[in-house]
């Protein structure tokens, strides 16, 4: 499959990266208060029927320039679930973790 055929046919270019892509997605959550814990986090996910396997606590993440939490989710439940976030959350797919690292749900 070379460059010309992806873009006279949008189809092949969808199809070639959902077989890459992993069941798990990392999203980063920026934008939160400071009362905001890892804790609420996973209540929070939990809650909307989100099947999560790791949380970090508050860090500063250096490529988005602020304060963020990650989150370790299956790629389905981000695709098509919608928990209740507190308004102000802006939730971000992290592209730089195409294979994350999992565990157990938590």
């Amino acid at each position: 499959l070379n460059h010309l055929d992806c873009q006279s046919d949008p189809s092949l270019l969808s199809t070639k990266s959902l077989s890459k892509m992993s069941a798990w997605v990392v999203i980063d959550i920026t934008s939160f208060t400071k009362t905001t814990t890892k804790e609420k986090v996973i209540k929070i996910l939990k809650a909307g029927g989100v099947r999560v396997c790791n949380v970090t606590d508050p860090y500063m993440n250096e490529a988005r320039n602020k304060n963020c939490i990650s989150a370790t989710i299956i790629r389905e439940d981000y695709d098509t679930k919608t928990p209740d976030y507190p308004g102000s959350w802006i939730i971000e797919e992290d592209y730089s973790q195409p294979e994350p690292v999992t565990g157990p749900l938590l």
